[in-house]
């Protein structure tokens, strides 16, 4: 560990900020444009953070040789360590693996922050592995010489360990030829170090004599790329060059003379410090821009609800205007006869009396009822209305609405996470499921109904059990209610009871219990009734948002992101 005020480092508050655990609860559905960098800077943010807690454990500084294929960078690596580090038995293709110089008592693979390297101590390398080379120069045991695999290597995972190495280096020995000066990769890279303010020795090497200084930073400099002048070398070309040849070089000898001043022990800790602040601005710049595309997506998602919320009001209107086209015109004609059918379906002199008669045979006469014994039991009846009830209004408006979801609030790009889960084979109901959905909520209501029915039965005075208020006209009105309720009739329904049962109510009639409680019963049916339709739209429509939340960073992980920010600022 570093030690002194200059670097005290709560690494077990930190840590809390760091595992994998916080980049798993990051999300994005991706409902912006900013999937793609989202992420990247995930993936980047991670490694990064690794590095940066693995470097405040050990005052060492990492000096990272980078460059494109070709260019001779392993050559100019062995000519400032100074040795052959090839002939100490690691051998390599060019554009493969990682060769460290660094001295026999740093444990460098402890805490390491990339597990998936495959370090080795001069045994040897394979494709992609981390080979440390042993040394004994106490004068340089602060240091930890590094070249890297090619910035433009075919292959990723060479590719990928430049880009980790690079964020454990405190120093950057950059490496360009004559002929690779101009590729697109490698001067990406050079301006990304520009930009993030690293220190970097710039070296030209296999020059022409013709190659003039001034040319190349000129040429650097309109891609926005400036160039210090008392850091950059031009080597010449040399025909298979050795270490010895290529270190007594007029202008190596310049650059390694110059790194080993700015690289010296005694200027470690402030060196170290400097990096420290810059990694620190640089991760916190990352976590900002991080935290204000995830809030971005998540503004999204909040107005991706609200449409969905509006999609399903929109359904939910269309619903109950497409149950309510099945009474119309006539239909009020037909309730009437239905409700006269009740009165001569049913015997309303079950226990006969004769007041009992001489008050209500002359205006059940006068409407025409007759006498009818019915042997049907509450369920089978209510079964039969269930049977007949056609349940292609739902089916109907939740394909609407389906297509309405796809149309409307599908992500464009087929690459996002939404998309997909909107696409689930369990996300939208199949036909069957709706139909089992609509026979369960009938059942309920059909239940409703009877239990609604036992306590009338209850509720009526003995005196009052005949005429009007036998139980059999009583369930047989409420039978057809459900029939019309189901049908979405209940406005005709209402006016046919009033229509038919006026005459039957006396002015002098003082308890209206039953009349009361049927058009109670009947408007309190259909509501049951249309929020149970809407109840299965709903459910479709959660099962949309469902998709969605999930995909969404919670507001933890977003404070945890900003609790992070602050931490880096403090530390610049």
């Amino acid at each position: 560990m570093r030690s002194g005020p200059d670097f005290h480092f709560d690494s077990n508050k930190f840590r809390i900020l760091q595992p994998d655990l916080l980049w798993d609860a990051v999300q994005c559905p991706g409902l912006t444009q900013s999937v793609k960098d989202i992420n990247h800077l995930k993936k980047s943010l991670a490694r990064q953070l690794k590095a940066f807690n693995y470097k405040h454990k050990k005052s060492l500084l990492w000096v990272v040789f980078i460059g494109g294929t070709g260019t001779g960078k392993s050559t100019l690596f062995n000519a400032l360590c100074g040795s052959y580090i090839s002939e100490t038995g690691v051998e390599r293709p060019k554009t493969a693996g990682t060769i460290v110089y660094v001295h026999k008592k740093t444990p460098l693979e402890e805490n390491f922050p990339f597990p998936e390297f495959e370090i080795e101590r001069e045994r040897g390398s394979t494709n992609g592995s981390f080979a440390v080379v042993e040394h004994a120069r106490d004068e340089i045991s602060h240091l930890v010489l590094t070249d890297t695999p090619d910035l433009d290597s075919l292959e990723i995972q060479n590719r990928q360990m430049a880009e980790d190495l690079y964020l454990l280096a405190d120093v950057i020995v950059f490496i360009t030829s004559q002929e690779k000066y101009a590729d697109d990769v490698p001067s990406q890279f050079l301006y990304r170090i520009h930009r993030e303010g690293k220190p970097c020795f710039f070296l030209f090497n296999k020059a022409d004599p013709v190659t003039r200084r001034e040319e190349v930073l000129l040429f650097f400099q309109d891609q926005d790329i400036k160039i210090q002048e008392d850091r950059f070398w031009l080597i010449p070309y040399m025909q298979s060059p050795s270490v010895e040849s290529i270190s007594n070089q007029q202008e190596l000898r310049k650059f390694t003379s110059a790194f080993f001043q700015e690289a010296d022990r005694d200027k470690l800790i402030q060196l170290l410090r400097d990096s420290e602040a810059r990694n620190a601005q640089n991760l916190k710049d990352k976590t900002d821009l991080f935290l204000h595309l995830l809030e971005n997506e998540n503004t999204a998602g909040q107005k991706w609800t609200a449409e969905l919320d509006s999609l399903f009001k929109d359904s939910s209107q269309y619903l109950i205007a497409q149950t309510e086209t099945y009474y119309e015109s006539d239909s009020r004609d037909h309730i009437q006869g239905e409700i006269r059918k009740i009165f001569n379906k049913y015997d309303l002199l079950a226990r006969p009396r004769r007041y009992v008669t001489r008050l209500f045979l002359l205006p059940f006469n006068f409407l025409g009822f007759k006498k009818r014994n019915s042997s049907e039991s509450h369920k089978k009846e209510l079964l039969k209305v269930r049977q007949r009830v056609n349940v292609s209004p739902v089916l109907t408006t939740i394909d609407r609405f389906n297509r309405l979801v796809l149309e409307k609030l599908s992500p464009a790009d087929d690459t996002s996470p939404l998309f997909h889960e909107l696409r689930q084979p369990d996300i939208v109901f199949s036909g069957e499921e709706i139909k089992e959905k609509i026979r369960e909520e009938q059942e309920n209501l059909a239940n409703w109904l009877e239990e609604n029915f036992q306590d009338l039965a209850r509720s009526i005075p003995k005196s009052k059990e005949l005429g009007i208020y036998s139980m059999s006209i009583l369930w047989g009105i409420l039978i057809l209610t459900f029939e019309v309720v189901l049908g979405g009739g209940i406005t005709l329904l209402e006016a046919a009871l009033d229509t038919v049962l006026a005459p039957l109510i006396t002015k002098g009639s003082v308890n209206l219990f039953a009349y009361h409680e049927l058009q109670k019963i009947a408007r309190e049916l259909n509501q049951r009734y249309q929020d149970s339709l809407i109840s299965i739209l709903r459910e479709q429509r959660d099962r949309y948002e469902s998709c969605l939340v999930p995909l969404l960073t919670s507001q933890e992980t977003i404070e945890a992101l900003r609790s992070l920010s602050k931490q880096m600022e403090s530390l610049r």
